[in-house]
Parts: C-alpha cells; sequence; structure tokens
C-alpha cells in the first residue's frame, strides 16, 4: 500500500507519508483526513441530494483519474474508503489491495480481493483487471449515493456475487423518482 499509494499526490487521495516495521510491527503513516467515512453518512441520511451526491462522486473520479494515469489500481472503492470533510471534500483511501497495472496479462489469476457489492464482474472470477474495475465500482457507489441502496444486494455474499454477475439492477430513476432519467444510462 505504502510504495504504490506512496506515488500519488493528489487533492481527494489521502497522502502516504511514511511506512516500515519497529519492533515486529509494520506501520503506515497517512494523512489525517478529518470527516467521515460515506458509509456513516449514507447510514445516517439514506441518499444525498443529487447535486451533493454527483459532487462527492466526481471527485472520487478525480482522485481515480489520477492514480489510473500513475498505473495503479485501487480495487476497493466503496463508502467506506472514502472519507467525506465538512465541505464535502473528498478523500479516498485504503490502497490496501491496490495493484499496479500491467501492460502484459501473462495468464496469471489475480488474486480474488476487494468488497462484494462493488467488485467488477472480472474481479469476483480472479481475471485480470484494469481501471475499468474502479469506473464499475464508483458506479456502484454512485447508485447507493443517489437511490440509498446498495445496486447488488442479498443476504450472503453468494447472493451478492450472483447479482452482480447475472443481473441488472433496478434504474436509479425507477428507485427514486426525482432522479433523472439520463442518470439511468450510467
Amino acid at each position: 500500500e505504502a510504495r504504490l499509494a506512496g506515488k500519488l499526490s493528489h487533492t481527494n487521495i489521502a497522502t502516504v507519508f511514511d511506512a516500515g516495521e519497529s519492533a515486529g510491527c509494520v506501520y503506515i503513516t497517512q494523512e489525517l483526513a478529518p470527516g467521515r467515512d460515506l458509509r456513516k453518512i449514507l447510514a445516517e441520511t439514506g441518499a444525498l441530494p443529487f447535486r451533493r451526491g454527483i459532487a462527492i462522486v466526481r471527485q472520487i473520479c478525480d482522485g481515480l483519474a489520477h492514480a489510473h494515469s500513475r498505473g495503479i489500481v485501487h480495487r476497493d472503492i466503496k463508502p467506506g474508503n472514502v472519507i467525506v470533510d465538512a465541505e464535502d471534500g473528498v478523500k479516498i483511501t485504503d490502497f490496501g489491495i491496490a495493484q499496479p497495472l500491467q501492460e502484459e496479462d501473462h495468464g496469471i489469476n489475480q488474486a480474488v480481493a476487494g468488497s462484494p457489492g462493488y467488485m467488477a464482474p472480472e474481479q469476483l472470477r480472479g481475471a485480470r483487471v484494469d481501471g475499468r474495475a474502479d469506473v464499475f465500482a464508483v458506479g456502484c457507489v454512485l447508485y447507493q449515493t443517489l437511490t440509498g441502496r446498495q445496486p447488488f444486494e442479498g443476504t450472503t455474499t453468494g447472493t451478492i456475487i450472483q447479482e452482480t454477475l447475472y443481473t441488472l439492477p433496478p434504474e436509479p430513476s425507477r428507485v427514486r423518482g426525482d432522479l433523472p432519467r439520463s442518470l439511468d444510462r450510467i
């Protein structure tokens, strides 16, 4: 995490300052990002107003665009890894399972890691992932931020995986009637 995130310097990514080992304990020193994670905000408020939700998700996109331009895929974008401050400024955290983008696929399966409900189908299958997996996850965060529910839900991890692989979620405008229908395409 420290090696990859240390390559990133962007207003929407929490800065990693140092990492090491001391007395047998591995540590990481990261920027203190004041605010609350988006998961807690959504648990308290439910769906956010349209403009606020779009503004928050846009900042996630800006941070990820920077990471992708530096060859890094986060692989675990979810509301719990997004800190929102009092002015709705965003910091992406937890690059713990991030990986560098690779030019060639040498036939090696990737480890399945991430959070079901936000993982792209190729990630769930253990296939090679690139920035598109993060874009899929941002779409799930956008959906949840604006509708108050995750696009893929279930009572078990297996059910969530099956939903992600084989179904389309209800259109956001059908879940929340005041959302523009143009959002459904996204």
